[in-house]
């Protein structure tokens, strides 16, 4: 699951531009096999996502930082290519699920990263333009 955190960047920090970075999508993901139908990718996701909570592990310090964004009044998305399903695991196994004002997931959107639409609808919902954000990253295909 590919999870991006965005976070408003007060008026007073000034953030450089990043480079451009381009990233083809298909060197990032292989093409489904052609004969793989669409309930047969569902079985796959929903085997993928049995044990998806016994999986995750918590980095040193990231429900703290978590907690000192809402602590500052920063708003917190998480805007992600995967399930909602994993999200919420995710979120649960950090103890940060109220934490969270906006939830963006790949599987609601028509197009996923690198595509800019995810990022584009989670600005929206969380009605800031990008200048006022930060966003953490932990995929290359989220760049």
């Amino acid at each position: 699951v590919s999870v991006s955190v965005s976070v408003p960047v007060p008026a007073s920090v000034t953030v450089p531009a990043p480079e451009s970075v381009s990233v083809s999508a298909s060197a990032l993901t292989p093409p489904l096999p052609p004969s793989l139908d669409e309930n047969e990718l569902t079985q796959i996701q929903k085997k993928a996502l049995e044990n998806y909570d016994t999986n995750i592990h918590v980095i040193d310090g990231a429900t703290n930082l978590l907690e000192a964004f809402q602590s500052a009044g920063i708003k917190i998305a998480i805007c992600s290519s995967g399930p909602i399903e994993a999200i919420q695991s995710s979120l649960s196994a950090l103890k940060a699920t109220e934490m969270i004002d906006v939830i963006v997931s790949g599987e609601t959107l028509s197009i996923g990263k690198p595509d800019p639409l995810p990022y584009l609808h989670t600005l929206m919902k969380l009605k800031l333009e990008p200048s006022e954000v930060i966003v953490f990253e932990d995929t290359i295909s989220g760049l």
